[in-house]
C-alpha cells in the first residue's frame, strides 16, 4: 500500500487529481497526508470538499501545518508518492529537500495543457515523464465537487444527450456538464 504526501494550498484541485494519480499507479492507498499553508479567505470551503470527498470515498487523511517539513527525512514507511503541484513554490523546493534521498516518488502535475493529457512529471528518485491515464485526471464531477459547490452552486439532472449515454447535469441557469463516461465517436 502506498501513502499519499501532496502539498495543500488554496486550490484541491492538484491534490486530488495527484491521488487519482497514484491510486491509478500504486493501487491502494493507505493514507493521504496533507502539507497545508493557511488558505486565503473563502477557500476554506473548497479544501472542506476534497476532504469530504476522501471521506466518501473511504480514504484516511491527515493534515499537517506546512512547517513541519522542516522535520525528520525519515517518512513513513511504505511506497511514499509526493506531489509537489498544490501550495507554494518555496514550500515545493523545501518538499523536495525533505524527501529526496528517502526512495519517495516525487512528482509534479502538468495539467495545463492546450488539448493535450495531463502529465507527471518525475523529480525523484530519478527524472522521468507520464502522460496521466484517462482515470486519474479529474472528471467534470470532481471539478463539480470541488469548485462549483463549494460555491453555493447547484447541480441537477438534465435531458440526456440524443445519441444516447450519461445524462449530463445542468447547473441551473449555467453550463451543461456531463458526468460520465465520454460519449462514443459517431459511426
Amino acid at each position: 500500500m502506498a501513502v499519499y504526501v501532496s502539498l495543500l494550498g488554496n486550490e484541491p484541485g492538484p491534490a486530488y487529481m495527484g491521488l487519482k494519480f497514484v491510486r491509478s499507479r500504486a493501487g491502494e492507498v493507505e493514507e493521504a497526508v496533507f502539507y497545508a499553508e493557511r488558505p486565503w479567505p473563502g477557500y476554506e470551503r473548497k479544501r472542506e470538499a476534497l476532504f469530504g470527498l476522501l471521506e466518501e470515498e473511504g480514504i484516511r487523511y491527515r493534515v499537517v501545518e506546512a512547517e513541519a517539513l522542516e522535520g525528520d527525512a525519515a517518512g513513513p514507511g511504505g511506497e511514499v508518492w509526493v506531489n509537489l503541484t498544490g501550495g507554494s513554490k518555496l514550500l515545493a523546493l523545501r518538499s523536495l529537500r525533505r524527501w529526496q534521498g528517502t526512495g519517495a516518488k516525487v512528482f509534479l502535475l502538468d495539467a495545463h495543457r492546450d488539448l493535450e493529457a495531463p502529465r507527471a512529471l518525475f523529480l525523484l528518485p530519478e527524472e522521468g515523464e507520464e502522460v496521466l491515464a484517462g482515470d486519474a485526471a479529474l472528471t467534470l464531477a470532481d471539478y463539480c465537487r470541488l469548485y462549483l459547490q463549494p460555491e453555493g452552486e447547484e447541480t441537477a439532472p438534465a435531458e440526456p444527450p440524443r445519441g444516447g449515454g450519461r445524462a449530463p447535469s445542468r447547473a441551473p441557469g449555467r453550463h451543461l456538464c456531463v458526468l460520465g463516461p465520454a460519449l462514443p465517436e459517431p459511426g
